[in-house]
């Protein structure tokens, strides 16, 4: 089993071992040996400054391609990335310290249990910012999603809100790559949390079993038609002909999240913008969210749950607009086609 090592985190390449290969970046270029024969070759600049591999030539390919293949005839081989760079908004405004996880969705059945994909998660910057780096895709096709969660959304220095939930839908783990940027906010967490929430049981149990695997597939595709990823805003990329996104629907439930995330945090029944919202989004009988993600989830799993308090939190200078005038009937967030 052959090994390579990208940010100091080993990849195990599932080839016979052979001699060493040295690879550094040089000034925009590659360079190394293999076997007795030097070489050198052109490569896109990217984050990384040094790569060890101990393999054979298939996993050298493997790496010199991106990371983003795999050997053949290996269905199954993991694959490994560079660097992501994202930023986590709450509203219009960056949420520093918050902690971000990179999830492949479960597969033991619906809402199963996700597998985080960073060995440390890492946290977002004074500006919001974050880097991904040392992950490692189960294979190409599995399903991703972003969390950005706790941090300060603005609040006076040393305070968080521990309420704070973010999530985006990102894909297929093959489609993240050194160019790929993440925008992860309050129109992300909707575009996501609503198609996904029949595959949810929390943000850290979005997954479902093989005979889902094709409708967790489909509601992923949903995601990305209601929103952009890249830059954090509504409609996403690709909206079929004909296809029409709920954009005012989404603004509203988005600025409703918002008046928690901005926030010191709270809980069901005190009276603070989190403490309405979860209270709003408890379900009959059940047990009330304590998290943004989680109301999201209560509440697009029970659509025609009393919406009068949730809409008394939007009022007209949420930081996305514009919203529906009056409190919706159905919190649903649906494609229509004409």
């Amino acid at each position: 089993m052959g090994k390579a090592w990208i940010d100091n985190h080993s990849v195990e390449c599932p080839v016979a071992a052979a001699s060493g290969v040295e690879l550094n970046l040089v000034r925009g270029k590659h360079s190394g040996s293999l076997r007795d024969k030097s070489f050198r070759f052109a490569m896109p600049r990217t984050e990384l400054r040094l790569l060890r591999a101990f393999s054979g030539l298939g996993c050298l390919s493997l790496l010199l391609a991106g990371c983003a293949q795999r050997p053949a005839g290996d269905a199954a081989a993991p694959v490994a990335f560079f660097r992501v760079h994202g930023t986590a908004y709450g509203g219009q405004q960056p949420v520093s310290d918050a902690t971000i996880q990179l999830y492949a969705v479960g597969t033991a059945g619906d809402g199963s249990a996700a597998t985080p994909l960073l060995t440390q998660a890492v946290t977002s910057d004074a500006n919001g910012e974050f880097t991904l780096s040392g992950y490692v895709c189960p294979t190409p096709s599995t399903l991703v999603y972003l969390t950005a969660t706790g941090g300060n959304p603005g609040l006076p220095n040393g305070l968080t809100n521990p309420q704070l939930a973010l999530m985006a839908a990102l894909g297929a783990c093959g489609g993240l790559g050194p160019t790929t940027t993440i925008n992860v906010n309050e129109l992300t967490t909707v575009a996501a949390v609503w198609p996904l929430a029949p595959f949810m049981s929390s943000y850290s149990a979005i997954g479902s079993g093989s005979s889902g695997a094709t409708a967790l597939a489909s509601a992923f595709a949903t995601a990305a038609i209601l929103a952009n990823t890249t830059t954090g805003t509504v409609p996403g990329l690709s909206v079929p002909s004909g296809t029409t996104v709920p954009v005012t629907q989404i603004y509203t439930l988005a600025d409703a999240l918002a008046s928690c995330i901005n926030s010191a945090g709270g809980v069901a029944g005190d009276g603070s913008a989190c403490g309405i919202l979860f209270a709003a989004a408890t379900p009959p009988g059940g047990m009330a969210p304590t998290n943004v993600v989680s109301a999201g989830m209560d509440l697009a799993k029970n659509p025609t749950l009393d919406s009068s308090s949730l809409f008394s939190l939007v009022g007209g200078k949420g930081p996305f607009q514009p919203t529906l005038t009056s409190a919706p009937a159905n919190l649903a967030v649906q494609l229509t086609s004409t």
